[in-house]
């Protein structure tokens, strides 16, 4: 499956979404430079991008991270809080979404027969 190159930004033209990848595979200071050459607006569409994305969730959070709850609102709508209260302490939410997982895991199951009789 191709890396979708560009997302719909509603305001301006689209954002290559290629260096964020690319950013993600070498060093988390590259996505900081790459933020400070957008919008306020198009940091906050980009963090929902990638906060939608299960395996992206912790960039998505650190992109809400450096977004201000107005910017959050207008892209987030009514979940915008709740993003910004897990993107002021990003390791504290993974953390705790690792834990909630890990009790959501499958049981194993048993087939064996349970005898009811009592004698």
């Amino acid at each position: 499956m191709p890396l979708p190159r560009m997302i719909s930004t509603d305001i301006e033209a689209s954002v290559d979404l290629k260096p964020f990848f690319s950013a993600v595979s070498s060093d988390p200071k590259d996505v900081d430079k790459i933020m400070e050459t957008l919008s306020p607006q198009q940091c906050a569409q980009i963090a929902k991008f990638f906060y939608g994305k299960v395996h992206m969730r912790e960039l998505g959070l650190r992109l809400a991270s450096r977004c201000q709850l107005v910017h959050l609102r207008n892209v987030f709508g009514a979940g915008a809080e709740t993003v910004y209260r897990q993107s002021r302490d990003v390791n504290s939410t993974l953390a705790s979404l690792q834990r909630d997982n890990r009790s959501n895991e499958q049981k194993a199951v048993s087939l064996k027969l349970i005898n009811f009789d009592h004698e």
